[in-house]
């Protein structure tokens, strides 16, 4: 109790540059926007940008695989389908005829 109540006079960066000035291994945790502004996920390119996703109207930058390969590090091949996208071939693959699938749609099920 009274560690936590010394701790909340200064905020998380002055103490973590205290304890490690002292020789403590100490670090803040980030929130996840800080987490994914640092020189480490800019240097490891974790994430990927795609430009004018449709239905979204916007881009959106999705994370990468955390690690690397000798070749061909892994990569987001498209951004998320849109709502419903794949609907249809979801439901032919689960065995359900057209008929049935207008059905669904015309009530409303999907």
């Amino acid at each position: 109790m009274e560690l936590e109540s010394a701790l909340q006079n200064k905020p998380a960066q002055h103490w973590e540059n205290v304890f490690t000035g002292l020789g403590v291994p100490a670090g803040r945790v980030l929130s996840v926007p800080e987490a994914l502004a640092t020189p480490q996920v800019k240097h490891r390119e974790l994430l990927q940008t795609f430009e004018d996703v449709p239905g979204l109207g916007r881009s959106l930058t999705l994370t990468r695989a955390g690690f690397k390969m000798s070749k061909g590090d892994p990569e987001v091949a498209s951004p998320p389908p849109q709502l419903g996208q794949h609907t249809t071939e979801v439901l032919r693959e689960l065995g359900f005829a057209d008929a049935e699938i207008e059905r669904l749609r015309n009530t409303g099920a999907v």
